[in-house]
């Protein structure tokens, strides 16, 4: 299947899902969310899953699980737990509360999310005691080829990352599109969800997750 076409399909799903994330911050006093209409920033398709597809030990399917739902602004976010590259165990419900989190979903070879890694490891470095980013990685391949894969490219977060070849984690924070960034506060509330990134969604992001560290 061609880009194009691979990019077609994920735009169908996410316009599928009530438009594509834009604008969704609840972060600050300016600009309550508003419907979403195009992706903020530049955006790379995730490989979207045609149906049940083989992967290692489980299914994967584009859809939370029934009763649940997407995490939308406003809402409180979907815990999970995943092995860290590097090793040890994260769960997410173990880090929201000592600190305010930023969930960043990215695949290897999007530009944009590694132009966005980048930004959110200094920002990590700046507030170290105080906000902890996890990356979640999105290209479907097993932990240690991922490893492997960052090593060669040289790719070093600030952060931990964990693999969600299933797609386990992402079925409740995307929409197909990388980027994604999840800002979520000390409460488990999200704050703002940003699909895409440029140097002004940066400067954005920055201002929402400062606002809400002085919160705290």
């Amino acid at each position: 299947m061609t880009r194009s076409a691979v990019l077609g399909i994920a735009l169908g799903l996410a316009l599928s899902w009530g438009g594509v994330g834009c604008v969704r911050s609840a972060a600050t006093g300016v600009g309550a969310p508003v419907p979403r209409s195009s992706p903020e920033g530049e955006v790379v398709p995730v490989e979207v899953p045609q149906g049940p597809l083989a992967a290692p030990g489980a299914a994967v399917t584009t859809e939370p699980p029934e009763g649940e739902s997407r995490v939308e602004v406003g809402h409180r976010y979907v815990d999970f737990s995943a092995d860290r590259l590097g090793g040890g165990r994260l769960r997410l419900s173990e880090l929201v509360g000592p600190k305010v989190v930023v969930l960043q979903f990215w695949g290897v070879r999007c530009s944009p999310c590694l132009a966005e890694m980048a930004f959110l490891s200094e920002l990590q470095s700046l507030h170290p005691d105080r906000l902890q980013v996890v990356g979640v990685n999105t290209d479907r391949a097993p932990e240690g080829q991922l490893r492997e894969i960052m090593v060669s490219r040289a790719i070093i977060p600030a952060f931990p990352v964990v693999a969600d070849p299933d797609f386990t984690i992402s079925r409740h924070y995307t929409q197909w599109l990388v980027p994604v960034s999840v800002l979520i506060d000390r409460r488990g509330i999200a704050r703002a969800i940003h699909t895409g990134y440029n140097a002004v969604l940066g400067t954005a992001l920055r201002a929402e997750v400062e606002g809400v560290l002085a919160e705290e």
